[in-house]
């Protein structure tokens, strides 16, 4: 089923700040999952780094554009592209060993993502589904995240950065167990942590650089 409106902006709260860690593309079922470390207070307990782990799977891919490359800053025009294989994409973020976080608070159909026009010539690996119908495209859901190298490479203006552009059909969520969770108790668990910043000033010590986690894709 489509995204509500509701759960599209709780996604986007719960990438807030996140880290992506790992990706990996199943073409044969159009799956493609990806890692993140999230910022979460559970229900019930103590936070726990190994908790703060989720898997989002992206069901129905209809397209995928990767783009890895080496500059002095994201938006750097000359930076050296490298291209990458599908089954490349998870070893591409291993490289990036100090990953910042995600920010913005949109994420999820993000207006003109679409297009993505400024990395058309920039692309490292891209994937059309078989029946994928470009005119059938705004039935589709998309998702905009990235992850960039913030300290290696600096010095010699040669970072590490990595922009993924999905268009899917639905999402679910797994846990670091390969358990599934529900979409509404990973929203809320994010808006308890956000809750805690506005009323404490933190939700919670949070490690840097982000451990590196894979949950692999479901068989």
């Amino acid at each position: 089923m489509p995204l509500t409106a509701e759960e599209r902006d709780g996604l986007d709260l719960l990438l807030n700040e996140s880290v992506l860690l790992d990706a990996e593309l199943d073409p044969g079922r159009c799956l493609l999952g990806l890692t993140f470390y999230v910022e979460m207070i559970p229900e019930r307990g103590e936070r726990a780094t190994e908790d703060l782990y989720l898997q989002l799977l992206l069901h129905g891919i209809g397209r995928l554009a990767v783009s890895f490359r080496q500059g002095a800053s994201w938006l750097d025009r000359s930076a050296r592209l490298e291209q990458l294989e599908l089954d490349e994409l998870g070893a591409a973020l291993g490289r990036i060993h100090y990953p910042d976080a995600i920010y913005g608070r949109r994420f999820f159909d993000v207006p003109g993502a679409r297009e993505f026009t400024p990395w058309r010539d920039l692309v490292s690996v891209e994937f059309t589904a078989q029946d994928y119908d470009e005119t059938e495209e705004a039935g589709l859901h998309t998702l905009t995240v990235w992850s960039d190298e913030l300290e290696l490479g600096r010095d010699r203006e040669q970072r590490l950065f990595f922009d993924l552009w999905a268009w899917f059909e639905r999402v679910s969520i797994r846990d670091r167990l390969e358990q599934p969770v529900e979409l509404s108790e990973a929203i809320a668990a994010s808006r308890r942590y956000w809750d805690a910043v506005r009323q404490r000033g933190s939700g919670g010590p949070s490690p840097y650089p982000a451990p590196h986690v894979r949950i692999p894709l479901p068989g």
